[in-house]
């Protein structure tokens, strides 16, 4: 694969600001994953006469381009509506029937939970641009949330809960996995990165409410009523009765992820209207 992608990068060397790029001066630095699956990502750094020129990412298994294809896609359409604080797609291909897009490389470190807390509020500025494109009713969701076969009591409980409310939820482009580790700092600027979830839980502003659980460590229905909402209140102006409703639906999607991912993907097959 590395001598095919050496070739798609010399084809798209003036996308990095050259005439000509020499195959022989590209070097390139696989990174380790945590957790290895047939899903999991392989990424690889790749520098030309030890200048960083872009991150590559692809599959192990071709089998699930389609997911990486979706990550690009949001990118891509991001950055295309003028979205800030996202990597840029510079060009994608296949190798052997696996797919491959390439992102500029972002300079930061993944910052602590005081350095985070003092970007809160362009954070939470970030996620209320990203895009609208209609709205979902809370008991469309709830139907939806009820035939997941479960036997958990207290995601039953959180589901119930969830059909007490009527409210509208504006539906939109969604990272659904903004907790610290997916946030690079460089000074006072940052930039949203691993965009591998989006759309999963596809609410807007479902990120913020997601964000402040992770950020401000809340971890019950009352918790999120005496700290979390006032937080998200004061950087952005929301309906406290659907911020609660972000609130159990993100937790829900959290329970799932961690303990049910099937039935969190069968989830966030069925969400999309």
């Amino acid at each position: 694969m590395i001598d095919e992608l050496r070739i798609s990068i010399t084809k798209h060397a003036e996308q990095f600001g050259y005439e000509h790029i020499d195959q022989s001066a590209l070097s390139f630095t696989k990174f380790c994953q945590r957790i290895v699956e047939e899903h999991t990502k392989v990424l690889f750094l790749v520098t030309y006469k030890n200048k960083e020129l872009c991150i590559i990412k692809t599959v192990r298994n071709a089998q699930h381009n389609e997911r990486l294809q979706n990550e690009a896609t949001v990118q891509k359409t991001l950055f295309n509506q003028g979205v800030q604080h996202i990597p840029q797609v510079l060009f994608e291909g296949k190798i052997n029937e696996a797919y491959f897009y390439a992102e500029s490389v972002v300079s930061g470190i993944t910052p602590s939970r005081s350095k985070v807390k003092n970007l809160e509020k362009e954070i939470l500025g970030f996620v209320a641009s990203l895009p609208i494109n209609g709205a979902y009713s809370s008991s469309e969701v709830h139907r939806i949330l009820k035939t997941l076969t479960i036997e958990d009591k207290a995601l039953k409980h959180l589901i119930e809960m969830f059909g007490t409310y009527d409210v509208s939820l504006k539906r939109g482009i969604t990272h659904s996995d903004l907790g610290r580790p997916n946030i690079l700092v460089y000074k006072n600027s940052f930039t949203v990165i691993d965009w591998e979830r989006a759309n999963d839980l596809p609410f807007w502003m479902i990120d913020g409410v997601y964000f402040i659980m992770k950020i401000h460590q809340i971890h019950s229905r009352d918790s999120w009523r005496r700290k979390g909402f006032p937080v998200l209140q004061k950087h952005v102006v929301i309906d406290e009765q659907k911020a609660e409703v972000l609130y159990i639906i993100a937790t829900i999607g959290e329970r799932l992820k961690k303990k049910y991912p099937k039935i969190y993907q069968n989830l966030t097959n069925k969400i999309h209207f």
